[in-house]
């Protein structure tokens, strides 16, 4: 996933993780009180990546019902983010979702600006390569609707725009890419059975997005995005859970810097420095969640990941493996929401990362 997506990933996932605690579930519904219309919360947010630093930021969600006799659709949700972190990057949010009908359609809005600061490895400095950083500036508008197929299975259409400008800190000549503009139309489906949306003990959850930049629609570059992300969830025993994920993210075409991907984040944890970038990462992890004492659990995982710009130059030579550990504590029992911190390591980069949560 490149930079800019997994930065905006980063607020979507605490906004989705605060979701769950509220909504119970993914086709459950929240018992709201039926004297209020509404029901409205603000909840600050911190956190630490090894990339961006410290996070802090603030929430706030306002929780309604579309229709007051249809008490199957959970909640739609209108919100507000704005996040900031110790190496200046900086991103605000609002984004409303919709539920109508029994939760037979779906639809999600969702715009912003971000001002991310990271790096990228250049081969060619001196000796061996290294980094310089970069500055990436974004305005996005999301648009999505869904609707349900079968039991567990939605699928729909969504749009997406951006405009980017990045800028490289070349020593002695700074080098820019110039504003660009972009425009998707793309489709989506998602299969999910988890009986527990923040802490699953068992079910699928399957995902396909696939995005088509154009320039008939504007767009500076054409090319394609496509991800898939397989999670698997099993109870092995009383105190123990495994889950499985495999995720595929594959960017085709005239692919410009925006678009390009990096191992980093939720699909290997370990790997933070934006050094492994490339137009396909593909990635295979396992997590063993273990309960060890009342409200207290470990987590122990593990996984390997490629990033390639072609699927023929995947080798066993190109493997990167990581793996870590984590501590957690069941915060909200009725929901089954951990938080906790993990530390893992990959080869030459390592990642510490508070969270809300389980990763996936």
């Amino acid at each position: 996933m490149n930079f800019f997506r997994l930065f905006i990933l980063i607020a979507l996932i605490q906004i989705t993780n605060l979701l769950s605690a509220q909504l119970g579930g993914m086709g459950g519904s929240m018992e709201m009180d039926s004297t209020k219309k509404l029901k409205i919360a603000a909840i600050p947010l911190f956190n630490y990546n090894r990339s961006i630093g410290f996070m802090a930021g603030a929430l706030g969600m306002g929780f309604y019902r579309v229709s007051p006799d249809d008490t199957i659709s959970p909640p739609s949700v209108t919100g507000m983010m704005a996040l900031y972190t110790s190496n200046k990057t900086w991103a605000a949010f609002a984004f409303q979702q919709f539920y109508f009908k029994e939760d037979t359609w779906r639809a999600t809005i969702a715009t912003g600006v971000a001002d991310a600061n990271f790096q990228i490895f250049v081969d060619l400095l001196p000796p061996e390569g290294g980094f310089i950083g970069y500055n990436t500036s974004v305005l996005f508008v999301y648009l999505k609707g869904q609707r349900a197929i079968i039991p567990d299975f939605f699928g729909g259409l969504h749009y997406t725009y951006y405009r980017a400008n990045t800028e490289f800190d070349v020593p002695g000549t700074p080098v820019g890419t110039g504003t660009d503009d972009f425009h998707a139309l793309g489709f989506n489906f998602a299969y999910d059975s988890r009986d527990n949306v923040s802490n699953p003990e068992k079910g699928w959850n399957i995902e396909l997005d696939v995005s088509f930049y154009t320039k008939w629609m504007g767009s500076s570059n054409d090319y394609n995005n496509y991800e898939l992300s397989v999670n698997k969830y099993f109870r092995l025993n009383p105190k123990g859970v495994i889950a499985a994920r495999f995720n595929t993210a594959i960017s085709a075409g005239d692919v410009p810097f925006t678009g390009q991907n990096v191992v980093m984040g939720t699909d290997l944890r370990g790997y933070t420095d934006g050094k492994h970038r490339a137009n396909q990462v593909h990635t295979l992890q396992a997590e063993y969640r273990w309960s060890f004492y009342k409200k207290f659990g470990m987590v122990g995982f593990g996984g390997v990941a490629v990033a390639v710009d072609k699927v023929q130059e995947i080798s066993f030579n190109g493997l990167l493996p990581a793996a870590g550990v984590g501590l957690r504590y069941l915060m909200i029992e009725d929901e089954g929401i951990n938080v906790g911190v993990d530390v893992a390591v990959g080869i030459e980069d390592w990642g510490l990362n508070f969270r809300i949560t389980e990763a996936f």
